[in-house]
């Protein structure tokens, strides 16, 4: 498999995205670690950045994408 890595700088913000192949056994079971760990990023770029970044995360039959849209500092 491969990991796509894309970083972007928008106006006040950088964007990432992290993207890569769903394995089809992968699929079918769904761990609850991996929710906690999505859920952790998510309470910690809320107390890092006061609300203002945001994590968005997809799956599709053949990838899982999760994208980070984290504010510059002069946005802080």
């Amino acid at each position: 498999g491969s990991i796509d890595i894309l970083i972007e700088s928008a106006a006040h913000d950088i964007e990432i995205s992290i993207s890569n192949p769903v394995v089809p056994k992968q699929q079918e079971r769904q761990r609850e670690g991996n929710r906690m760990a999505l859920e952790n990023i998510r309470e910690r770029l809320d107390l890092a950045f006061s609300g203002a970044a945001s994590m968005d995360v997809n799956e599709s039959e053949t990838r899982y994408t999760v994208k980070l849209k984290i504010p510059t500092l002069e946005a802080v």
